[in-house]
């Protein structure tokens, strides 16, 4: 299992839990987003594999370029 996190203001975190929430099927296992200081937010994406995860930041570049992913 891999996890993608990305960090950023809200606009964009929830742009990409939308689009994985409109992917059928999704790559992600499972998508979760918090606030984690003041106006910076986190974005969690659960990949089974590699392939999983390259999907997933394809999700994420779509929604939201800005948005730099740690895997």
């Amino acid at each position: 299992m891999l996890i993608l996190t990305a960090l950023g203001p809200l606009a964009p975190i929830r742009a990409c839990a939308d689009a994985f929430d409109r992917a059928d099927p999704s790559p992600a296992d499972a998508v979760s987003w918090f606030e984690e200081d003041a106006g910076r937010f986190r974005l969690e994406v659960y990949a089974a594999d590699e392939a999983a995860a390259e999907a997933c930041r394809a999700v994420i570049a779509a929604a939201a370029p800005e948005l730099h992913v740690n895997v």
